[in-house]
Parts: structure tokens; C-alpha cells; sequence
């Protein structure tokens, strides 16, 4: 084989030999091969997916076409052995190649950035029939799309200060014991990629495995918030730990130190923590879940959200009230939709003695009857309460779904009710008193 040795030509001290060229001829037909092979086999698969664009199908193309082409560039350095230093000060060699592998690192990042973001998270979001996810839906989506990015861009430049050689040591600290302990950069930003790992696992557990469960069992909105807030406090609890542990910080002098701080802490933040711990009973319990309606200290609104320590409450007047959580758990609160969504509303009617009671029994549940928001079962019913001062006294009982607006359920029914009463004579009285007088007679004498 010394044929493969034959010099084709020579500069300098530099010689090219035939081996070289046949090691290039292959790199460049493996390499255009390749790509070609993706470029005609992704492109009718990608143009039938519907949620993707044209704009992003060419994206794609061009992030594969520079990922080979910073690929098959390496690949000639080597073989061309022309890895020369770009650097005027040899302690710190800065290597063809290792702005070529950076580059290469760079557009194999935005590669995984793209394939998950559209493929994985946007296609699983598309074919989702059902939205709700809670009463006021966060961008899921985004959330996952950017933990994604930031990851991947956070793991690429990790791998770049590796083989650039560029970890340095940011600051070195003196413990007691006389060791030294230094934070590096692959430190601080290994740390971020575990915090970030975590919250994707998060999100692919809550968002991806469990929703399909959730739809599955029909399992209702404010079990699925407890489950995955729970999901979500063990998961980044988890990841903050493993993350000082990359850092480099022990873990069991934390722990010391925070058990005697959590004693001084947790004598001047009672409060808190009971707010912490009652949040975790609702939780648990659900006696109040998200989703629920409920009426407390004089206002009437939705549980948008349960946190650990308080909770959004927003009222009919689309203003959001934070409540803590020791009040829902300690005090005494109206849970509408806790059993059932169907409540029993009532309003009280006084008519004028001498009416006929028959019919105004009639006309009260004609009203009811014709309003949309009065359900037709559990039937409405009239009870005749009183004989007052001045009026008669009857109250109309009916079931209504819509509990947020019942002020405006009932006003409607005044309004027959009103319209009904004129119609056909029946008066609604208004109090009224009679004062008699007397006055005696003086006696006259005689």
C-alpha cells in the first residue's frame, strides 16, 4: 500500500499526499450523500406536517446543510493535518478545530432546538382537542418551548468551554478546615443545566404522561392542579439540590445550618408557615380545589390558583383577591361547587292583602319558568311565608347553575315578575301604618 503514500505535490514544508485526496474524496461523498439522503427523505415528510412552516422547513434545511458542512470542514483539518494554532500565546492554544467543533457544537444545539420545539412540543399541543387545562390556561407551551432552548444552548456552551479549555475558576473561597473551594464556570452553568433538566422533566411528566391519564379518567380540573403543583414542588426542590451539588456546596453543612436558622425563622414567620402547611392540607384535602366558587369575608369568586402560601381568589369584578391559606383552611368558607354546581337561590316578594294568592303563586312560577337560567329540574316551588304588617309574603325557590351571576338571575326575575304583577293587577305594597288619635274630654263643672 506504500502507493497511497505517493506525494501529488509540495509547499513549503507542507506535503500532499495521495492517501489525503482519497480520504477527502470520501469524507466529501459520505458527507454530500448523507445530506442529500435527509434533504430528499425529511422534506416531503416535513411538508405534510401542518404545523410547520415553509419558513421553518427551510430553517431546518440550512441548520442540517451548516452542521455538515462545520462537520466535513473538521473532518478535512485532521486529515489534511493543517489543526494549526491561532493563538500568539502558546499557554493558551486556541485550535482550528476547536472553533470548527464549537461551530459544529453551536448548529448541532439549534438541530435539537428545532426538532423538539416543533416536532415534540408544538405537534403534541396541536393535536390536543381538549384546552382547558385550567380556568386560565398558562402558555404551557412556551414554557416547555423555552426550557428547551435555554438547555440546550446551556449544554452546548458547557461543551465549548470544555474543549476550548476555557473553564476558568471564578472565585476560590478558604474554608475553616484549610481545604479551598473554587467555583468554575462549567460549575455555575452545569448548575443551570440540571435546574433546567428538572423543569422539563416537570413539564414532560405533568404535561405530556399525566395529561393523557387526566383526559383518560375524566379526573376534574382542581384534582389535576393539586397533582401536578405537587409534581412541580418536589421536582424543582430536587433539582436545586442537585444543583448545588454540582456547584460543589455540601449539602449536609446546609442542612445543619438551615435546621438552627428554621428555628430562629420560625418563631417570627408563624403566620407564614402556617399559610405553607395550610396550603398543603388544601392540597391534599381539596376541600377547596381550583375551579371552585366560593363565598368568603363579604365576596363571592374563582379559585384561579392554589400556591403554597396563598391563594388567588378572583371576584365577580374580574379583580384577583390573594387570600391566605389559613383562612380557606381555619375559617368558615362557602364553597359553592364543592358537592354540586346546582344551588338553591330564593327571592322574597310581599303583595297586598286581598290578592289572589292562587295566582300569584301562578305568575311567580311562569317567571321562573321562562328564564333561561333557572333550571327546569329540581323544579322551582313557591312557599307562602308570612302574614307581615303590611303584605302578604312569598318566596320563590329555584336551582341555577350559574353562580358567579345569581345577583343577575334574580334581577331578571324581578323584572317578570314585576312585568307579570302589573299585567294582571296583583300590588306589591309598601309599608304603611295607621295612627289613631283620641283625645279626652275635659270635665266641666257643673
Amino acid at each position: 500500500m506504500d502507493f497511497l503514500d505517493f506525494k501529488l505535490f509540495s509547499f513549503s514544508n507542507y506535503v500532499f499526499e495521495l492517501h489525503q485526496l482519497i480520504s477527502i474524496i470520501l469524507i466529501s461523498i459520505f458527507g454530500i450523500t448523507v445530506f442529500r439522503w435527509l434533504t430528499f427523505y425529511l422534506n416531503p415528510k416535513i411538508k405534510n406536517w401542518e404545523t410547520v412552516t415553509d419558513h421553518q422547513r427551510k430553517k431546518l434545511m440550512r441548520i442540517i446543510r451548516l452542521f455538515f458542512l462545520f462537520l466535513g470542514t473538521l473532518a478535512v483539518i485532521f486529515v489534511l493535518d493543517l489543526n494549526y494554532n491561532l493563538s500568539p500565546n502558546d499557554d493558551n492554544p486556541i485550535y482550528i478545530s476547536f472553533i470548527l467543533e464549537a461551530l459544529a457544537i453551536i448548529q448541532f444545539a439549534r438541530l435539537l432546538d428545532w426538532i423538539v420545539s416543533n416536532y415534540f412540543i408544538h405537534r403534541n399541543f396541536v393535536k390536543r382537542d381538549d384546552k382547558k387545562a385550567s380556568p386560565k390556561p398558562r402558555d404551557t407551551e412556551g414554557i416547555a418551548t423555552r426550557t428547551v432552548q435555554l438547555l440546550v444552548y446551556f449544554t452546548a456552551l458547557f461543551l465549548i468551554l470544555k474543549n476550548l479549555d476555557l473553564d476558568y475558576t471564578i472565585t476560590t473561597i478558604q474554608l475553616k478546615d484549610g481545604n479551598p473551594f473554587s467555583i468554575r464556570i462549567s460549575n455555575i452553568i452545569g448548575a443551570i443545566a440540571i435546574f433546567l433538566l428538572g423543569r422539563l422533566f416537570i413539564w414532560i411528566i405533568t404535561q405530556l404522561f399525566l395529561y393523557g391519564y387526566y383526559k383518560r379518567k375524566n379526573i376534574d380540573i382542581g384534582a389535576q392542579f393539586a397533582v401536578n403543583q405537587l409534581i412541580t414542588y418536589v421536582g424543582y426542590f430536587i433539582a436545586i439540590l442537585l444543583a448545588l451539588e454540582t456547584i460543589g456546596i455540601n449539602m449536609t453543612l446546609i442542612w445543619g445550618g438551615a435546621a438552627a436558622l428554621l428555628v430562629g425563622v420560625g418563631l417570627g414567620l408563624q403566620q407564614t408557615f402556617n399559610d405553607f402547611f395550610s396550603g398543603i392540607v388544601l392540597l391534599f384535602e381539596r376541600t377547596v380545589k381550583v375551579g371552585d366558587i366560593v363565598h368568603m369575608d363579604g365576596f363571592t369568586g374563582t379559585v384561579t390558583k392554589i400556591g403554597l402560601r396563598a391563594s388567588i381568589v378572583e371576584s365577580r369584578d374580574a379583580v384577583s383577591v390573594i387570600v391566605p391559606n389559613s383562612k380557606l383552611v381555619n375559617q368558615s368558607v362557602i364553597n359553592w361547587s364543592h358537592l354540586s354546581d346546582n344551588i338553591r337561590f330564593h327571592i322574597r316578594i310581599g303583595i297586598a292583602y286581598g290578592s289572589d294568592t292562587r295566582l300569584v303563586k301562578k305568575l311567580m312560577l311562569e317567571a321562573a319558568s321562562n328564564n333561561e337560567q333557572v333550571l327546569s329540574f329540581p323544579a322551582p316551588f313557591i312557599r307562602f311565608i308570612d302574614f307581615a304588617d303590611s303584605a302578604l309574603i312569598f318566596e320563590l325557590y329555584y336551582f341555577s347553575k350559574n353562580l358567579l351571576t345569581e345577583q343577575d338571575v334574580k334581577s331578571n326575575l324581578r323584572f317578570k315578575i314585576d312585568e307579570l304583577f302589573r299585567e294582571n293587577n296583583i300590588k306589591i305594597p309598601f309599608p304603611q301604618s295607621e295612627i289613631y288619635m283620641h283625645q279626652d274630654k275635659e270635665d266641666n263643672p257643673s
